[in-house]
């Protein structure tokens, strides 16, 4: 699991400056794993992935 989750956030942030996070957060039984760099910022989790532009950036 650990492995998925910190590859796909890898990839998410382009392979380039990635600050892994690792957040595992007991919320409604869902272990999140967040990362972010100066742009990107994405969330890896067991049902689905997401990611954003980082707040602030142009």
């Amino acid at each position: 699991m650990l492995d998925y989750l910190q590859e796909g956030c890898v990839k998410l942030g382009y392979l380039q400056e990635v600050r892994v996070e690792l957040l595992w957060l007991q919320k409604e039984g869902v272990k999140f794993l967040s990362c972010r760099s100066q742009v990107w910022s994405c969330m890896v989790t067991e049902r689905r992935w997401q990611v954003s532009k980082a707040a602030g950036v142009r």
